[in-house]
């Protein structure tokens, strides 16, 4: 009779550790595909402005692969109306300024 409960209780926890593992494995994909939006967002941003600029330097694209997806949609569209390289330097610059330390971490 003690098989019988443990065998049943087995049965019971495998649709739980089914669901924990697919949710798990749900995740992990939805973070795949984000990451691969990002790297071709950068790419795709990355190149624009080296048609519109010329050269990027290593700096400066460095600088860009750090954006978040959002962040680099921003710089895409004022991208369209930068008028040389100095406005991305700024527009990088201002973007790192923006930054701000969460009130938790403040003394």
């Amino acid at each position: 009779m003690r098989l019988d409960v443990q065998a049943k209780d087995e049965r019971m926890s495998e649709p739980t550790e089914f669901w924990v593992e697919k949710a798990i494995l749900r995740a992990f994909m939805q973070k795949l595909i984000q990451q691969g939006i990002q790297q071709r967002m950068q790419s795709v941003v990355i190149r624009f402005l080296k048609h519109r600029f010329g050269a990027l330097n290593e700096m400066t694209q460095a600088r860009i692969r750090k954006l978040s997806v959002e962040k680099l949609d921003a710089l895409f569209d004022a991208g369209l109306d930068f008028a040389s390289p100095d406005d991305l330097t700024a527009w990088l610059d201002r973007d790192e300024s923006d930054f701000t330390v969460p009130k938790f971490f403040t003394i």
